[in-house]
């Protein structure tokens, strides 16, 4: 009997949907004050599963719109990432087809967690960082002027990081669909 070693796989998917999630649930919390208190709960575990559970529930909306925003089609073609014209050669249902092996799958597995997963961190945190600096300007963190400087800067910077991580993830992917029968 196999167990599957699942620690790869939970940090992916706590790269992927949790941490954009808490930064999410964070930057909401600056703007409803009612959402502030999963942040400091009274009742302990409890407080802490129901911040958990926000956590992942904003990240799992932040990856849809991330999906939406990032994967443009014209006329049932994909245009690019953010719009913007890149070598955009997605991985499809015939390159799928192509998993027999079963240290294929693996292998593709492991690139999926390492490269895919951060390919949606970024995304995701490039929807949260400009409400986040906003937010901290209200509040008087940050002047506007540096909240304008820092949000787009790190816009860039995680769109940037975005594309780089899509390529590699698509070039790795497709070496090892490729590969050896």
């Amino acid at each position: 009997m196999n167990i599957k070693d699942v620690t790869t796989t939970t940090f992916g998917l706590i790269v992927a949907y949790l941490l954009p999630g808490v930064a999410g649930l964070y930057t909401i919390s600056l703007y409803a004050r009612g959402a502030r208190h999963l942040f400091a709960p009274r009742n302990g575990s409890v407080g802490f599963v129901l911040l958990i559970l926000s956590a992942l529930l904003v990240g799992v909306f932040l990856n849809g719109v991330r999906t939406i925003i990032q994967h443009q089609e014209e006329n049932g073609k994909r245009k690019g990432i953010w719009g913007w014209k890149w070598k955009w050669t997605p991985i499809n249902n015939q390159d799928f087809n192509k998993i027999k092996d079963p240290n294929k799958l693996a292998c593709f597995v492991a690139v999926l967690d390492e490269y895919y997963r951060a390919y949606q961190f970024f995304g995701s945190l490039t929807l949260v960082l400009p409400p986040l600096y906003v937010g901290w300007a209200r509040c008087g963190v940050l002047s506007p002027a540096v909240a304008v400087v820092l949000g787009l800067l790190t816009m860039a910077a995680t769109i940037r990081a975005s594309l780089l991580t899509w390529n590699s993830y698509v070039g790795i992917g497709h070496r090892i669909l490729e590969g050896p029968p």
